[in-house]
């Protein structure tokens, strides 16, 4: 009986709504599905003349031409450091760079994912705490702004950056730099 009713009221309605409901519900169901996931697209802002671009063996990116290659070494990374008079920026490629979770309880974060070169990018900024400060050797460079991919490549690889700044300024400026990160 029940069976019968549904089949008299779909026959009744035409068939271009239910092609429309259908079309709707799917639309619905995409919208929600991909809101979710949809990220910011880094900004892109005019890389100053003053900067060059640094290459190093699996990424490149801008800064301003004083930063000097510090020479470290890694363990079970690629690092990098690079310095100048108003901050430090520190590279670590491979499977245990940090992830940044550990840093929200310290004062001014705050976090944002951004698409940075085509992935996934935590991108952080904060001020590092007097106990942080204590542990740190750029006890100077209180300000940091700091980037975490999650995936660089197959295999695990990931990346962070962190870049210790004197000041707010140069704060701004380090996530500048973050945002002009390419993989090779």
């Amino acid at each position: 009986m029940m069976f019968s009713m549904q089949s008299q009221v779909m026959r009744r309605l035409p068939p271009k709504f239910f092609i429309s409901f259908v079309a709707f519900l799917m639309g619905l169901g995409s919208t929600l599905l991909f809101s979710q996931s949809r990220l910011a697209v880094a900004p892109t802002a005019k890389i100053p003349p003053t900067w060059s671009r640094i290459n190093l063996d699996y990424l490149a990116f801008y800064g301003p031409a004083d930063l000097k290659d510090q020479h470290s070494r890694g363990i079970d990374s690629a690092v990098w450091d690079f310095r100048n008079d108003r901050m430090t920026l520190a590279f670590d490629y491979g499977m245990y760079s940090n992830d940044l979770k550990d840093l929200v309880s310290e004062p001014q974060y705050r976090e944002r994912w951004f698409m940075v070169d085509g992935r996934k990018a935590k991108v952080a900024t904060f001020l590092l705490s007097e106990q942080s400060l204590a542990d740190n050797s750029e006890r100077g460079r209180p300000f940091i702004a700091a980037v975490y991919f999650p995936a660089v490549k197959r295999g695990g690889v990931k990346l962070s950056v962190w870049a210790y700044c004197i000041d707010n300024n140069t704060q701004e400026e380090a996530k500048k730099i973050l945002f002009t990160i390419k993989f090779k």
